[in-house]
């Protein structure tokens, strides 16, 4: 049996109430590049992946609890917004 350590879903609190403990991440379905890690010791940060001048960046929108999905979601928008605007 092979093991899954991500998987590509919407991205909500229900998502990460109900997260498989085997999950490391977590790709959202509707944002392409945000996503969320999960640590060993089961903690999740946010990022936004994005290209910039041909550098592959993997920004960091925050924690959870400290900030939400809905937050994190908001943070990617605006983040791929404002990487568009360079291009």
């Amino acid at each position: 049996m092979t093991q899954r350590n991500s998987i590509k879903e919407r991205i909500n609190n229900v998502c990460i109430k109900d997260l498989d403990p085997e999950i490391r991440r977590v790709n959202d379905s509707v944002i392409s590049g945000f996503h969320f890690r999960v640590s060993p010791k089961g903690k999740i940060a946010y990022y936004v992946f994005y290209r910039l001048d041909g550098r592959q960046v993997n920004f960091k929108l925050g924690s959870h609890p400290q900030i939400t999905p809905q937050q994190a979601r908001d943070l990617a928008k605006q983040k791929l917004g404002e990487v568009a605007k360079r291009c």
